[in-house]
C-alpha cells in the first residue's frame, strides 16, 4: 500500500506502468520508460557497490538489474532509496550466494557513514598530559562509527573471503573521507566496554582493562584509534 493517498486512477495507470515494465514490453512507449529505470538502477549499483560489481562473475550486472526490476518490489521508491531496496532483494533472493549477499551490506554501510547527517566529530590532537593526569580526560567516539562483522578481508578493490567472521570500524573523517579498519578482537572488547560506561574518565578504565589484561598499554591503544579519528579524547570540564 501506498504511503499517499493518491486517485485510484493514477494508482491503476502506475500499477499497469510497473508491470509493463518489468515485463520487458515491446512497446516503444514501455521500452523508453524502461531503458531510463534500468540506466538509472545500473548506474547505482556500479557506484555504490564496486567492491560487489567487482568480485561477483556468475551473472553479468545487466541479468542482476533485470532480475532487480522483475522481482523486488520496493517500500521506498525515491532515487535515493535504490542502494537500499537492492540490498533487500539480495537479502531475500536465491541468485546470489550469502558471502556475496554480505559484501552488499558492507558496501551499503560504506554509503550510510558517507551520507550519515551527523557532523564527524572533531579530530582531537594527542595531548601528552593524558597520560601524566589520565582521571582528567574522558572519551568521545566518532559520530558517524559503525562496526559491521563480515567473513571477508578487504585490501583496496580486492576481496578474499575467509571462513571466519572479522570486525572492521567504518567513520568518516573530518575531510569527509570515509575510512575503515580492521579490528582485532581486543579492540573489539575495549571498544564495546568503554560505549558501556559512558561516565568514566580514561584513568578509570585504564585501571579496569589492568585489571583484565595486565600487560596491554591502554594510553597507547586510545592514542592510536584518536590519531585514527575512531575515539576522541577531551578534558573533564
Amino acid at each position: 500500500m501506498s504511503k499517499f493517498n493518491a486517485p485510484l486512477k493514477m494508482h491503476f495507470e502506475t500499477e499497469l506502468l510497473c508491470k509493463a515494465i518489468r515485463k520487458h514490453s515491446e512497446e516503444d512507449s514501455m521500452n523508453i520508460y524502461g531503458a531510463v529505470i534500468y540506466d538509472n538502477i545500473y548506474d547505482v549499483i556500479m557506484n555504490t557497490f564496486p567492491l560487489f560489481t567487482n568480485t561477483y562473475t556468475d551473472m553479468s550486472i545487466d541479468e542482476i538489474v533485470y532480475l532487480f526490476i522483475r522481482n523486488h518490489h520496493s517500500e521506498d521508491p525515491e532515487y535515493f532509496q535504490i542502494a537500499m531496496e537492492f540490498t533487500k532483494f539480495a537479502q531475500n533472493t536465491d541468485y546470489l550466494p550469502i558471502n556475496i549477499v554480505k559484501l552488499i551490506e558492507f558496501e551499503l554501510a560504506i554509503l550510510n557513514v558517507e551520507i550519515n547527517l551527523d557532523v564527524s566529530s572533531k579530530k582531537t590532537l594527542w595531548n601528552n598530559d593524558i597520560t601524566i593526569n589520565p582521571y582528567d580526560y574522558i572519551i568521545g567516539f566518532n559520530s558517524t562509527l559503525e562496526i559491521v562483522e563480515v567473513p571477508f578481508l578487504i585490501s583496496g578493490e580486492a576481496v578474499e573471503f575467509i571462513n571466519n567472521n572479522i570486525f572492521y570500524c567504518l567513520y568518516r573523517s573530518q575531510e569527509n573521507i570515509v575510512k575503515l579498519k580492521k579490528l582485532r578482537n581486543i579492540d573489539i572488547a575495549l571498544l564495546q566496554h568503554i560505549m558501556q560506561q559512558k561516565d568514566a574518565n580514561i584513568g578509570n578504565l585504564k585501571d579496569i582493562f589492568y585489571k583484565i589484561i595486565p600487560n596491554f598499554k591502554f594510553l597507547e591503544w586510545v592514542k592510536d584509534f584518536n590519531n585514527y579519528e575512531i575515539v576522541n579524547t577531551s578534558l573533564i570540564e
